[in-house]
């Protein structure tokens, strides 16, 4: 297993991950690669990673589920109920082929680290699945 650390800039944040997961592949790693991160408030989604598209994911954080509020969590002055629920629903895992050390993605699939309750250090687990 293979452990990355990022360091996130602002409470919402989306870092395209694509090449340091590539660069931390384990070396006994099979075709499947698990990536999880053991955090509650941030996500590993694939997805574009054009500066638009990342800016995106920053808008729709801020605005959902703000809304459906206020959440009971919140209320028990934990203020970051929204962040473990967009955590929860994007998801903290992700399943990813390689071959012979490169990833296999699509031409506009790229990993992407969502922050939601930062700036914090994460870190991402890379693991061969057998």
């Amino acid at each position: 297993m293979s452990v990355i650390t990022i360091d996130t800039r602002a409470t919402w944040d989306a870092q395209d991950v694509t090449d340091l997961v590539a660069a931390a592949i384990p070396d006994d790693a099979g075709n499947t690669l698990l990536l999880s991160t053991p955090h509650t408030t941030v996500a590993l989604v694939v997805a574009p990673a054009d500066e638009p598209m990342l800016r995106d994911f920053i808008r729709l954080a801020k605005r959902w589920p703000a809304d459906l509020g206020p959440f009971e969590h919140w209320l028990e002055d934990n203020p970051n109920a929204e962040a473990h629920i967009q955590s929860a629903a994007f998801g903290t895992r992700l399943l990813v082929s390689q071959e012979e050390g490169s990833l296999v993605l699509g031409t506009y699939q790229r990993i992407v680290l969502l922050e939601f309750d930062g700036p914090r250090t994460r870190t991402i687990d890379v693991r061969g699945v057998t």
